[in-house]
């Protein structure tokens, strides 16, 4: 069976409720400390869109509340949540639930999670034989399998991979500026996407931008370019006042990038994948079968997120480039 009658032929995560997220952390919970500790049950929405929120709620600041991971919009997912000094109470809204569950010393930190549990449904068409499926559920259950960043970690890259935060490590400031702001992203509200599309076709004449602009941080950055004489300076300084958790997305979005092209080559080279996938920016590539020492060395392999200070071994050094 070929790639495009898999890819035609099975679908996922069709519905919130196909696909289910729950983290599992190793962390204590107790009556006392500094910080509250939550379970934070969410469905249609980003953990960035809920953790703005609460912070509205409760005056808190994006320091004080702590999480481990960006679950997907596209799922029911659950999560553990710190917040310094956080209220000894649960919240609701139309797309969350925050459960308080006690308090604790400190923060939750990425060293806290073990991991996630997965429940995702699949649809079979008839195209593929349900046997197949099957076969192959029992090989994942046996083999594990290389766990991709998916289409979702990218919504805000358009289908050329064009990275914004790529542009801003390479010191290319307007170029990052430009695709930060002018950039289409999956799932933005029309009136956005007018405003991204004329900021293309109108790049430079900044004055005229302004007025389409929504409020925030996009029209103080504007105002800047179109008050100051335009220069890699002047970018850069424009760059400065991106919002942060959004400057942090998109860092976090190019991480995932290279982590699955780190994670692709490196099974390519072991010339043990059998199946290739095409994703909106990237490909993913999955191995079916293992011989047993194949396995076992791929089980004793960590391979972190790319970063300034990561410590890795051969042979996966030369895999860590910047695409």
């Amino acid at each position: 069976m070929n790639n495009n009658e898999i890819q035609k032929n099975i679908v996922l995560k069709k519905r919130l409720e196909d696909f289910q997220v729950h983290e599992v952390v190793d962390f204590d919970i107790q009556e006392t400390g500094n910080f509250g500790v939550y379970v934070l049950k969410k469905w249609g929405t980003t953990t960035w869109d809920v953790v703005n929120d609460i912070k509205k709620r409760i005056r808190r600041t994006y320091r004080d509340i702590s999480f481990v991971g960006i679950k997907d919009k596209h799922a029911i997912t659950t999560q553990y949540i710190t917040i310094l000094n956080g209220p000894k109470k649960n919240l609701r809204a139309k797309n969350y639930i925050l459960e308080y569950m006690g308090q604790s010393d400190g923060p939750i930190q990425r060293t806290h999670l073990r991991g996630n549990r997965f429940k995702i449904k699949v649809e079979v068409k008839g195209g593929i034989p349900v046997n197949w499926v099957y076969e192959h559920g029992d090989m994942i259950s046996q083999y594990g399998v290389a766990n991709y960043y998916d289409d979702q970690r990218f919504a805000s890259v358009d289908k050329d991979a064009r990275f914004p935060i790529r542009e801003l490590i390479l010191k290319r400031y307007e170029k990052a500026l430009y695709y930060i702001l002018a950039q289409s992203s999956y799932g933005e509200a029309r009136k956005t996407k007018r405003f991204r599309s004329f900021l293309q076709k109108n790049w430079g004449s900044f004055s005229e931008c302004v007025k389409l602009s929504p409020p925030g941080w996009e029209k103080n950055v504007l105002t800047l370019l179109a008050t100051k004489k335009s220069s890699n300076t002047t970018y850069k300084k424009a760059l400065s006042m991106v919002h942060k958790e959004y400057l942090f997305f998109l860092c976090n979005s190019y991480q995932s990038y290279l982590w699955n092209k780190v994670v692709l080559e490196f099974l390519e080279s072991l010339g043990v994948i059998s199946l290739r996938l095409n994703g909106k920016v990237c490909d993913f590539g999955f191995y079916l079968t293992l011989d047993k020492d194949t396995f076992n060395s791929l089980k004793q392999t960590h391979i972190p997120l790319p970063g300034p200070k990561i410590d890795v071994e051969e042979p996966l050094k030369d895999f860590f480039i910047i695409y």
